[in-house]
């Protein structure tokens, strides 16, 4: 895990205001929330382009999208904040 990271990715995301929680080695159980934020992506995705009836080469500007509106919505764990307004 210390390979990912290092002062450099600790000073990049201090830069940049990112914050950032690292997860226990070899604790599957922590891999859900991971797994969880992807699925809602792409449930997100596919549901953009069904809806738009856009066709399958638009997948990866309505992943980008999805993900846009996600970093838009309020989180408790901000307290009242956006992850991009952080």
């Amino acid at each position: 895990m210390s390979e990912f990271v290092n002062s450099t990715i600790d000073l990049f995301c201090r830069w940049n205001r990112i914050f950032y929680e690292t997860t226990n080695l070899y604790l599957s159980e922590q891999n859900g929330i991971a797994k969880h934020v992807i699925a809602v992506f792409f449930e997100m995705t596919w549901y953009m382009l069904h809806v738009a009836e856009v066709k399958l080469c638009y997948w990866d500007k309505a992943f980008m999208y999805a993900v846009h509106i996600q970093r838009m919505l309020l989180t408790s764990r901000l307290e009242g904040m956006t992850p991009s307004k952080t």
